[in-house]
């Protein structure tokens, strides 16, 4: 197996006998440094794949097998910078130190999983730029 800091290089994993029957999720994030969790192992499986025996499965809950060669690739993480967008505020009072907006019910305040753009927090980077603290 190769991990390294480098989350782009493909694992490469053989099944041993004490590990045959685990889900496939399970098996490779049990062997992936901490910060990789089983949680972005199934995401990654199901989005890309993986190659078991030299076939492509999306599967997480696939049951390896004693000698399944598994090979798994870690994509690079994307950068969770939030940007501005252009999406209009009701603002109720805006000085120096404070902005008041009416939020819409239904606007995401953050970005997230799922919520990555159309947040509060872009459209609060647009309207204020650089004087946003």
């Amino acid at each position: 197996m190769t991990v390294s800091g480098n989350e782009s290089e493909v694992e490469d994993l053989i099944v041993e006998e004490i590990d045959a029957g685990k889900r496939l999720d399970a098996f490779i994030a049990s062997r992936m440094p901490d910060y990789v969790s089983r949680s972005r192992v199934k995401d990654i499986i199901k989005s890309t794949g993986v190659t078991v025996n030299e076939a492509q499965s999306t599967e997480p809950n696939y049951r390896i097998k004693t000698n399944d060669r598994i090979q798994f690739q870690v994509p690079e993480p994307e950068d969770a910078t939030p940007l501005p967008e252009n999406i209009p505020l009701d603002v109720v009072h805006e000085d120096n130190a404070l902005i008041v907006i009416n939020k819409p019910a239904g606007l995401v305040v953050h970005p997230a999983v799922g919520h990555w753009s159309g947040t509060l927090v872009n459209a609060l980077l647009h309207h204020c730029g650089d004087t946003l603290a």
